[in-house]
């Protein structure tokens, strides 16, 4: 090999000798050695729309833009819940894009009794719908019955020049 080329060589080698300490001494800092035990990130618990209701303390009722008579309306979020009860990051999952600003401000400022695993408050990921009646304020699809479990909210039913109220039947067995 020439000189010129085993120069290159030689500083190839050390460029990357230097890079990787660098990253080594990086990682120490970072208390990531190896053969050292890494947190891992906690898997967040999933819990359900309906099991989160009847934990709900608090609600912030959402302004309602105007809408269609005879019609509602429904926005669907996910939401993080924090130890402490209170509403962290908010992802829209889907509903009316005119009516997601406000259901987003009115539920950031939701509370809920902690949700307990093994005795210890746990952040929770799940679902909150939003439901806008065309009569009466908006408000959780879900709320708590008091007994520790939930109900649909409090909403008027639909004016009668709407129509006929939607019959619901069991299906025959």
């Amino acid at each position: 090999m020439s000189n010129f080329n085993l120069d290159r060589y030689t500083t190839r080698i050390v460029r990357l000798r230097s890079l990787l300490s660098g990253c080594l001494w990086s990682a120490v800092a970072a208390g990531t050695c190896i053969g050292q035990d890494t947190p891992q990130p906690q898997q967040m618990l999933k819990v359900s729309a309906q099991v989160m209701a009847a934990r709900l303390l608090t609600t912030v009722t959402p302004e309602s833009p105007k809408m269609p008579k005879c019609s509602n309306r429904m926005v669907t979020l996910n939401v993080v819940i924090g130890e402490d009860g209170r509403v962290g990051n908010i992802k829209v999952l889907g509903g009316f894009e005119e009516f997601r600003e406000s259901a987003i401000k009115a539920v950031k400022q939701w509370t809920y009794k902690p949700y307990l695993e093994n005795g210890e408050p746990v952040s929770v990921d799940t679902t909150i719908l939003v439901f806008y009646p065309s009569v009466g304020p908006a408000g959780s699809l879900f709320i708590p019955d008091g007994k520790g479990s939930f109900k649909g909210g409090k909403f008027l039913p639909m004016p009668s020049e709407c129509g006929p109220p939607i019959q619901i039947k069991q299906a025959p067995q």
